[in-house]
């Protein structure tokens, strides 16, 4: 039987019916592909106007920690532009500040489920003391009140007498999941355990800046830079309508039936 018949009572049955008897015979029925329920949204920032952002400094600085959107120190143009100083209070300092960006906001309940998330930043790290450095960049989720970190590594540096300067670099990370991200105290600036819920509740992104230098002296000075920052979000793929690739199993059943066990695809 030729299923030009077939197409007659059900016009819509020739491609169906083809593209599962394609499926078949190809051995792919299980991989007709997946789609995004809804497209990835993209999040960037390569101005740091302070007016998008809600700050929280570390109560237990132990330094001297100042923050600006800089002019023309970015690269290029604006950027976040952050200085810490020794304050004088002993061998080591610690400090920083935690920068939620209040139009990078994500609620998986309407937008989709996270799959993942990729991040990139330019940064810029300067110091003015020998010794070798561990650069990083802490991105930060806010969900239902809580804040979790992750933070993500780039190769350390190394200074000379007199320190010096990384130049730009970038800090990038692909494939990022819920338990990439500990949680974060923002009232101690210490780590705790849990993570954020990538399949519901609103979020809000933005970055920690955090460090501990050793070895400091009343000269010593630090100056850190962001920009370009930029985060993707990947939903959950979901499958892909299976519908009319069971309509097209059916209609070859169907055919198989009418024809006596013997089904002929006419080109």
């Amino acid at each position: 039987m030729n299923i030009d018949l077939f197409s007659n009572y059900f016009p819509s049955a020739r491609s169906a019916a083809a593209i599962g008897a394609s499926c078949l015979t190809l051995g792919a029925c299980l991989t007709l592909g997946s789609s995004p329920a809804v497209a990835s949204v993209l999040f960037s920032d390569s101005t740091f106007a302070l007016s998008n952002y809600s700050v929280v400094a570390n109560p237990n600085d132990t330094e001297s920690f100042t923050y600006q959107q800089c002019a023309s120190c970015g690269d290029p143009g604006q950027a976040l532009s952050i200085t810490q100083a020794y304050n004088g209070t002993g061998p080591t300092m610690s400090g920083g500040a935690l920068f939620l960006n209040n139009t990078f906001n994500y609620d998986p309940a309407t937008q989709g489920a996270i799959g993942s998330i990729a991040v990139s930043v330019n940064k810029l790290l300067a110091i003015n003391y020998a010794g070798t450095f561990t650069s990083t960049f802490k991105l930060v989720i806010q969900q239902g009140g809580n804040d979790y970190v992750d933070s993500i590594s780039a190769p350390s540096l190394t200074f000379g007498a007199g320190g010096g300067s990384s130049g730009w670099t970038s800090i990038a990370a692909t494939g990022l999941v819920a338990s990439n991200f500990t949680l974060f105290n923002p009232a101690t600036f210490t780590s705790g355990t849990g993570n954020p819920n990538f399949g519901g509740g609103a979020m809000t992104f933005g970055l920690l800046s955090l460090g501990t230098w050793s070895g400091v002296s009343s000269t010593t000075s630090i100056s850190v830079a962001f920009d370009n920052l930029a985060i993707d979000i990947n939903p959950v793929p979901e499958p892909a309508s299976l519908g009319l690739f069971g309509f097209g199993l059916g209609a070859l059943a169907w055919l198989r039936r009418r024809a006596g066990g013997r089904v002929v695809l006419a080109a």
